[in-house]
């Protein structure tokens, strides 16, 4: 996982964070689209396209999930009260 490959808004007015995984092949601007209907209720939002190579099935997401997580939160710099995870279909 690259850090320029994961989309941050931190434009939100909530304390949630909405964390939005595209579907396997998913071009950025379709997963946007998504992205902005929660932005523009005031929430926090990351983006992430897992690589298709990655993807073997719901088991996979899975760990990528924790990965992703540790990842994104490791600095501690992002700290939301909640956060809710859309994973989009394969």
């Amino acid at each position: 996982m690259q850090a320029e490959d994961v989309k941050y808004s931190a434009s939100g007015t909530k304390d949630v964070t909405v964390i939005l995984f595209g579907w396997a092949g998913c071009k950025d601007r379709y997963l946007a689209k998504y992205s902005a209907i929660y932005e523009q209720a005031g929430y926090t939002t990351i983006r992430y396209t897992m690589p298709i190579v990655q993807v073997r099935g719901y088991f996979s997401y899975k760990l990528f999930a924790k990965q992703f997580y540790e990842h994104v939160f490791a600095d501690g710099t992002r700290k939301p009260a909640q956060i809710v995870w859309l994973v989009f279909d394969l």
